[in-house]
């Protein structure tokens, strides 16, 4: 669209100009009015520099007004792209941990109290602090919650072999905004419960070993997840701390400079094989205007 209109601006200012010094028989005005000072006057356009606006004829002085402000909103946008690119962001410290957590001053929430009957008789501090940053919310707002506001955690399981139990109001698009801690808030263990006496003590025990080394557990615990909420919730959870290292600064290196370099040198070199070919044609018509006389 730029290049569109940058033809379209060309061609008028080109036209305009021819009109207008045909309508003034200014002396030697067929010199100046070429196609490369219209070309050169929309490029200053576009990169905001300073270019003579004719007065002397009301549809030119219009014309040019008007491709002045155009050349103002393509090079402000251009501008705030540059800006937004070569601008560092600045980053705070990231929440890995329960003590950055607690330290933060954030607040978690979910849709019901029982998450907490885990931590009704904590005494340590940071797990105090956690339960009582608790908020209880319904579930349609905490599925807002999940994509309006970036000062609140949410809850959500973490099973025996790393895949997430998340509620339901954490959809697919949630799972590209968040990324849980590094460490678990708090851990639970079931236990089975049966007298010292039993008789069958031994063979459970052996059941209870080979459930656990032949991962039929762990494919129950997959299969159950992929079927419930899907592989690609799993994944973006999964991968969501890897991208920290590529959002580091990166120091400045003379290969960032090189495309810049390399116009410099292809305009120079353009322009001195111009200027050999222009001082090779005036020389010859130089030498043919001296054999005539």
């Amino acid at each position: 669209m730029v290049s569109i209109l940058f033809c379209v601006g060309t061609s008028a200012v080109f036209v305009t100009e021819r009109v207008r010094r045909y309508v003034h028989l200014r002396t030697g005005s067929e010199n100046r009015n070429q196609l490369l000072d219209a070309i050169f006057f929309m490029l200053s356009l576009y990169v905001e520099q300073t270019v003579p606006l004719p007065n002397d004829m009301l549809a030119v002085s219009i014309l040019l007004s008007f491709l002045l402000f155009g050349g103002f909103m393509i090079g402000n946008s251009y501008a705030g792209a540059l800006a937004c690119v070569m601008t560092i962001p600045r980053y705070e410290k990231s929440i890995d941990t329960r003590a950055d957590f607690v330290a933060s001053g954030m607040r978690w929430s979910g849709p019901s109290i029982a998450w907490m009957n885990s931590l009704l008789m904590a005494e340590q501090t940071e797990a105090v602090t956690i339960r009582d940053r608790y908020e209880v919310h319904e579930g349609e707002k905490l599925a807002k919650f999940t994509h309006t506001r970036r000062d609140m955690g949410y809850v959500h399981e973490r099973l025996q072999y790393g895949s997430y139990a998340l509620e339901s109001f954490i959809d697919i698009n949630a799972t590209r905004l968040l990324q849980p801690l590094k460490e678990d808030v708090f851990s639970e263990q079931i236990v089975t419960a049966c007298s010292k006496t039993w008789p069958l003590m031994g063979f459970f025990d052996d059941l209870v070993l080979r459930v656990q080394q032949n991962g039929i557990l762990r494919y129950w615990e997959l299969g159950t997840v992929i079927r419930n909420m899907g592989l690609e919730i799993q994944r973006n959870l999964a991968n969501a701390r890897m991208q920290d290292g590529d959002s580091e600064p990166v120091k400045l290196l003379i290969a960032h400079f090189l495309g810049v370099f390399f116009i410099l040198f292809v305009g120079l070199t353009l322009a001195s094989i111009a200027f050999f070919c222009e001082h090779v044609v005036y020389r010859a018509k130089s030498r043919v205007g001296d054999g005539k006389t």
